[in-house]
């Protein structure tokens, strides 16, 4: 356990990201230190799994507007799950 909370800890202090656990087995991922202005500002989307491995965005506060191509490619295989976390943030940063 100790091992995961070192890498929970190297997310949030490197890429400001933190998770948070929702109701109906969602999780959502929030990202500061983003906008350059101001780097409290909270990015943050949420993912669930769907049947058969499929997974919706749920929430994605501000909006982007690659949300769902980005979907699209994680659903199809095209990119892995933490390759869809790096771009939702890069999409994020876009918006700065």
């Amino acid at each position: 356990m100790s091992l995961l909370r070192k890498n929970l800890d190297t997310f949030r202090t490197r890429l400001g990201l933190s998770f948070r656990g929702v109701p109906g087995e969602e999780l959502s991922f929030v990202f500061t230190s983003i906008d350059p202005k101001d780097h409290a500002r909270q990015f943050a989307f949420g993912i669930k799994v769907q049947e058969g491995q499929t997974y919706t965005v749920t929430t994605c506060e501000p909006p982007i507007n690659a949300v769902d191509d980005l979907l699209q490619s994680l659903n199809k295989g095209t990119i892995q799950f933490s390759a869809f976390v790096q771009k939702m943030r890069r999409q994020f940063q876009h918006l700065c």
